[in-house]
């Protein structure tokens, strides 16, 4: 007989295995609960192979809410890590509160705490995971500015992102971008005057002081560019 698998904590459709049944049974039998929150008593075939997806409760108007899609795909997120890019989210720790780990809760607090149509739930602390105090509903335009791969730059006391500093100061983002794939800071691209029909020696300005042009360049995290 060959080891048993340990399917705690492994979800399985919309199943969520909670751990190991007591009790005796030809086959393992394992404590599921459905996103939905109907509890049930599954053996390990019928939930590797797929036999039993969900409690029925796909069947019912509720999947068809923007909202419920939201919420699936949320407990996706921090729960599976067999998703694609699980390394983005639970693979980092992030997680979410067992209350919300049933729909009614969230759909409660949802409907509280100003959602509607046109807004998504944004995680305030993207290191952090999702519970009321860090999550939020917000438009697209507010959650594609809170990315924790968006550069932050400082210009004179200013922090923006750096595709708005490109439309502060008039730049053309691509070039910015070919800027920093040629090796120059985020600060150094914003900053150096683009001369019309010249290319500035990018190997010059990275091996000589460019103190007397730039100032004291501020300190940002450059491993991450979204544009």
């Amino acid at each position: 007989m060959g080891k048993l698998i340990d399917l705690t904590g492994q979800i399985f459709g919309r199943w969520i295995v909670i751990g190991r049944a007591s009790g005796h049974s030809k086959h393992t039998l394992w404590k599921c609960k459905c996103v939905c929150g109907t509890e049930r008593l599954i053996d390990s075939y019928t939930l590797r192979t797929g036999r039993t997806t969900s409690c029925g409760c796909s069947k019912d108007g509720r999947t068809k809410t923007r909202l419920y899609r939201i919420w699936i795909g949320m407990m996706d997120r921090a729960t599976h890590f067999n998703r694609p890019r699980a390394c983005d989210y639970v693979g980092r720790g992030i997680t979410i509160c067992p209350e919300w780990k049933t729909w009614e809760v969230f759909r409660d607090w949802a409907n509280n705490n100003g959602y509607n149509d046109n807004l998504s739930i944004d995680r305030i602390d993207n290191n952090k995971g999702y519970y009321p105090e860090n999550c939020r509903w917000v438009d697209t335009h507010t959650q594609s500015r809170n990315k924790r791969n968006n550069v932050v730059v400082t210009i004179n006391g200013e922090t923006h992102i750096l595709s708005d500093w490109c439309k502060i100061l008039g730049l053309n983002r691509m070039s910015v971008k070919s800027r920093i794939k040629d090796g120059l800071t985020p600060y150094q691209s914003l900053t150096i005057p683009f001369v019309k029909g010249k290319r500035i020696n990018i190997n010059k300005i990275k091996t000589e002081s460019t103190k007397h042009l730039l100032g004291t360049t501020d300190m940002c995290d450059e491993q991450y560019i979204n544009w």
